[in-house]
């Protein structure tokens, strides 16, 4: 009914740590079973959990959804854009914070409540050729977790 884990997949290749994913999946659906992971790498937390906990020398500081977690501590989202033509950097700063500019491309984050709304804006005002959306990662997420402590 419970099965134990300490990092499943470390020293893998990706062939194989997707194998042991979806066998832990499936295994998961099938016999309804509980399954404990401890792990450091993000990728199979992000992949097989929905709840997760986060222990820092045995006191328990988060206890929750990976994606609440996510919502909770990674505020911003970063968004990439490259542009059809030049746009002026001025013309960006209404968006969000400019991390990096060019005038055929640029990033900027934006506060992740507001991402549909400002994705829609840039996409009617700016001449986009191509965008892409970014979440913090989690493992960065955690840094900032243990670096608060």
């Amino acid at each position: 009914k419970i099965l134990f884990l300490d990092e499943p997949t470390i020293g893998l290749d990706v062939v194989s740590q997707k194998k042991i994913r979806d066998f832990l999946r499936d295994y998961n659906e099938r016999k309804k079973a509980t399954i404990i992971l401890t792990s450091h790498y993000m990728e199979d937390i992000r992949r097989l959990c929905n709840r997760v906990m986060i222990i820092d020398h045995g006191t328990l500081i988060y206890d929750g959804e990976y994606r609440k977690l996510q919502a909770q501590h990674g505020g911003q989202k970063t968004v990439e854009m490259t542009f059809l033509e030049q746009v002026a950097r001025q013309d960006l700063e209404i968006f969000g914070d400019i991390i990096q500019y060019q005038g055929s491309g640029a990033t900027i984050t934006i506060p992740r409540e507001k991402t549909a709304e400002i994705t829609a804006q840039l996409l009617k005002k700016l001449p986009i050729d191509d965008i892409s959306i970014h979440e913090k990662d989690m493992e960065e997420i955690i840094r900032e977790i243990f670096g608060r402590r």
